[in-house]
């Protein structure tokens, strides 16, 4: 009864969590990530949204890609397991994700 936040809990019944392992290998569905580790079921459509837990809507992620997918980063789009995935393009956002290799020496010095 406290006015405390909580993160609210999926209950995705395990069949279809398992069935959704088996579909995406077992592996981030981000076009060329081989994380195969710390991986979540994700919703497409999020729940808040009305999302349903329904196999086209459920995605396996990394959890870098689940973070910059909430971050505002990575956009995901359609139904699984034919996703669109589309990354955010400001210069100033690619920086703060992965530093180009320039920006890198100039840190390091």
């Amino acid at each position: 009864d406290d006015d405390a936040r909580t993160r609210p809990r999926s209950k995705i019944p395990a069949a279809l969590r398992r069935k959704a392992w088996i579909r995406d290998k077992g592996g981030c569905t981000v076009p060329g990530c081989r994380s195969r580790r710390h991986l979540d079921v994700h919703h497409v459509e999020h729940q808040a949204a009305g999302g349903k837990h329904r196999m086209q809507n459920l995605t396996l992620l990394c959890s870098i890609h689940h973070h910059q997918l909430h971050a505002g980063l990575l956009a995901i789009s359609g139904a699984a397991p034919d996703l669109v995935y589309r990354w955010q393009h400001d210069a100033d956002v690619q920086s703060a994700v992965r530093p180009t290799r320039d920006e890198g020496a100039t840190r390091r010095a």
